[in-house]
């Protein structure tokens, strides 16, 4: 049996479907449900605040921290499995960023409370000892993520305005990896378990925005703008080698999935 935890949720809902074709039983019980004394099999805890985590800073804390941790002291389980984010290594010195690599986090602002809920959430996960293992996902994308996503809303501007006003630079890049590839990996990873503590999750290189934008207004016809003096993101590469080596992991690319996702994303914005 596999629980899955904010079973409504963009990545859980992939999951569940991955699931159904490959035969395994799960079960997604209802915010608020009592989960102590239940048998719940592998725990895939897909329950995390994302994009709106600056306007929710106390609902933050208690999905990544708290609940993770009376989870762990109540339930019973035989493994679980923590989503993180590959944010922790937000402005890291070190490029590829590899899961054994010290953190350096700091408590300011909305993007600071958020790395450190989800490092906090981490530990609880790794008292544990064995049956406990964190992914730490890159930027997710695929039907379903929503804006204020960044490339769910630069989509949608494309489709629905007819333009991309971007406030970030076009030479600003991030990691980003399809809700696909990461449906697969947890479903291996919950089925068969895994020998590591921590995987790293995620497209193995950074995609500038100048590349998504370009392709973006090929397939659409859409313009392009840039703020004056735009933010600039510091993210840097994230090494898959752990993932690859123990599940033959092998991610599509976002620039190759493009035209695909534009597609799904007309057809859903035409009915």
């Amino acid at each position: 049996m596999i629980t899955l935890l904010g079973g409504s949720g963009f990545i859980a809902t992939h999951l569940a479907r991955h699931l159904d074709v490959l035969g395994v039983t799960w079960q997604a019980p209802a915010r608020g449900e009592p989960l102590v004394g239940r048998d719940l099999g592998c725990v895939v805890d897909c329950a995390g605040i994302t994009a709106d985590f600056r306007t929710r800073p106390y609902d933050t804390v208690e999905a990544h921290v708290t609940r993770v941790a009376k989870l762990a002291r109540t339930c019973r389980f035989d493994r679980f499995i923590y989503l993180s984010s590959t944010r922790l290594y937000l402005g890291h010195p070190r490029s590829p960023a590899r899961e054994e690599d010290p953190l350096t986090l700091s408590p300011v602002g909305a993007g600071g409370l958020y790395n450190l809920s989800k490092a906090m959430g981490e530990a609880v996960t790794l008292t544990l000892g064995p049956r406990g293992h964190v992914v730490r996902l890159s930027n997710v994308y695929g039907l379903g993520s929503e804006p204020p996503n960044f490339l769910a809303s630069i989509v949608t501007d494309a489709l629905v305005a007819g333009r991309i006003a971007l406030r970030t630079s076009l030479a600003s890049a991030k990691d980003y990896v399809s809700v696909g590839d990461v449906a697969d990996l947890l479903a291996r990873l919950a089925i068969h378990g895994g020998s590591e503590a921590i995987y790293n999750v995620a497209g193995g290189a950074r995609v500038s925005n100048g590349d998504i934008v370009a392709a973006l207004a090929r397939l659409t016809g859409c313009s392009v703008s840039v703020a004056d003096e735009p933010e600039g993101w510091a993210y840097p590469d994230i090494d898959i080698t752990r993932v690859q080596r123990e599940f033959g992991f092998a991610p599509s690319g976002l620039i190759a999935d493009l035209p695909d996702l534009v597609s799904s994303y007309r057809k859903r914005l035409a009915t």
